[in-house]
């Protein structure tokens, strides 16, 4: 038996048993031993036949091997309240950010407080208090979308089913009932035909026309083997893709209106998926395996696979209190504009980069800390002053904006962009042996700096923060009424909206 308290009063307590399955048993409470969550074999701590290990240093985090529904996590995580908001009022934008209150860094780490100090970009516009739209749920708010014609429609998911579409202005201008025993858990507009939107829940995926909301146009049911917990659309509006509890990612054929390929390689949840603009077969996927998976359709093995746990073993800071409760399950992929950048927000509280080459190659990987608790949302924006503005959410209640635009990864990005450019403007008459040094030259200093996005990862810092008060569910980039926002979902039946402009 362990118990573990921290700086702000928070009490953890571990025990760990001997069991007859050949291996030692685990549980965990966070409230004082009043009730522990359901046991769990730890397969690495071998239980020998004479004896038993004599201490324990480290043990996996409880959330990692449920192999449970995301809305059994949903409930879980409901369990432990966000911090209290008391000299702060929810959603002001500060510089300071809140104390965790359950497993994970502290935010009275030096280090993480030293990063979060630099935040000082914050214009005099952005103290206000956000806008709070209300009346359109009764219940929980999961998940948010915007449509990319000129009106910028927005709809929002929520628990029990329902489905709300709002104005501009906050106020519900159509709801819907699409499920009696399934929560909305994804939505997502159709980018070559902004008027439909699709909504899972459960298994099955509503096609709805935001024209006119009274019913589904169509219902595509059991696309996901087990409960479905993201959606996307490709550019074409051709493809579906759905990532469920089962691990799986099926791409369905919204023509034919049925599943065409089933992708398997997770080895638990697939917490998310998104297709990569510019190339309508390729999309990737990350879950709570830790894995993330790139595929080129139509082939059905990825075509390369990456661990965000070497993301941390590259890191190699030492360990620190409460760290062993966060290993980097991934809930949330986004790809930057340009098709080659992708940022995954994790339970570490880190958002992970990767960057890939023009056939698709895996070329650099880094990480910055962004929330103390874990990171749910990571949603780069596209309609600010470059594409390499990310917007992140996390269960220690901050909502930020982050500019990576001088981060090494993404420079390298725009260097072999820029590079690109310039060889198209040459003249064909080129020599072959001038053009081949010059490839040498790039991917030398592609090797160069390659290193480097992992030796300044942790001088990332937001350019803007809110302390929202509550975990996020969803953040939804957004253009409101001409001006950039950020919506944002959290516990609560009422999303919040927080401006831009000025950026």
């Amino acid at each position: 038996m362990v118990s573990v308290d921290q700086e702000n009063g928070v009490n953890i307590l571990y025990c760990n048993a001997r069991s007859v399955s050949g291996c030692r048993v685990q549980a965990v409470s966070f409230d004082n031993g009043a009730v522990f969550h359901d046991g769990q074999l730890v397969h690495k701590l071998v239980e020998p036949k004479y004896g038993c290990h004599g201490s324990v240093i480290g043990f996996p985090a409880p959330f990692y091997q449920l192999k449970q529904s995301q809305h059994f996590l949903r409930r879980l995580r409901s369990i432990y309240t966000p911090f209290a908001v008391s000299s702060v009022s929810r959603s002001e934008v500060s510089t300071e950010l809140p104390p965790t209150n359950m497993g994970g860094d502290t935010c009275h780490n030096a280090d993480l407080k030293r990063v979060l100090s630099a935040r000082t970009e914050v214009s005099a516009a952005h103290n206000r208090m956000s806008c709070i739209w209300t009346g359109g749920h009764a219940t929980p708010v999961l998940c948010a979308g915007v449509s990319s014609e000129s009106e910028h429609v927005v709809a929002t998911g929520a628990e029990g089913g329902e489905l709300t579409l709002w104005s501009h202005d906050g106020l519900p201008v159509s709801k819907l009932h699409i499920s009696a025993d399934d929560d909305v858990t994804c939505i997502a507009f159709s980018p070559s035909t902004p008027s439909m939107l699709y909504a899972s829940h459960g298994q099955s995926v509503s096609v709805l026309d935001t024209r006119n909301l009274k019913a589904a146009v169509t219902e595509l049911t059991d696309v996901g083997e087990e409960e479905i917990n993201w959606l996307s659309v490709n550019e074409s509006g051709g493809l579906l893709a759905v990532a469920d509890d089962s691990g799986a990612v099926r791409v369905v054929d919204l023509q034919l209106k049925k599943v065409i390929r089933t992708l398997r390689k997770h080895d638990n949840i697939c917490s998310s998926v998104t297709f990569r603009p510019h190339r309508p077969q390729s999309l990737v996927s990350a879950g709570l395996d830790m894995q993330v998976l790139l595929w080129n359709l139509p082939k059905v093995r990825p075509q390369w696979t990456y661990s965000l746990q070497d993301s941390q073993e590259d890191d190699a800071h030492p360990q620190k209190a409460g760290q062993m409760f966060n290993p980097p399950l991934a809930h949330c992929i986004d790809v930057a504009s340009c098709g080659n950048v992708f940022a995954c927000a994790a339970e570490d509280g880190c958002i992970h980069l990767l960057r890939v080459s023009e056939d698709s190659r895996l070329k650099e990987r880094g990480m910055f800390k962004a929330h103390c608790q874990g990171a749910s949302q990571a949603h780069f924006i596209s309609f600010l002053s470059h594409p390499y503005w990310l917007a992140t959410g996390g269960n220690d209640g901050l909502v930020a904006l982050w500019d990576l635009s001088e981060d090494a990864l993404v420079a390298n990005e725009r260097k072999r962009k820029s590079h690109k450019k310039r060889q198209k403007a040459r003249t064909k008459t080129a020599s072959q042996g001038s053009d081949k040094n010059q490839k040498q030259q790039m991917s030398g200093a592609e090797a160069g700096s390659a290193s480097s996005s992992l030796e300044t990862q942790g001088k990332t810092v937001p350019k803007l923060s809110f302390n929202h008060g509550e975990k996020v569910n969803w953040v939804c980039p957004a253009v409101l009424k001409g001006k950039p926002s950020l919506l944002v979902a959290d516990q609560s039946s009422s999303p919040s909206v927080y401006s831009l402009d000025g950026l």
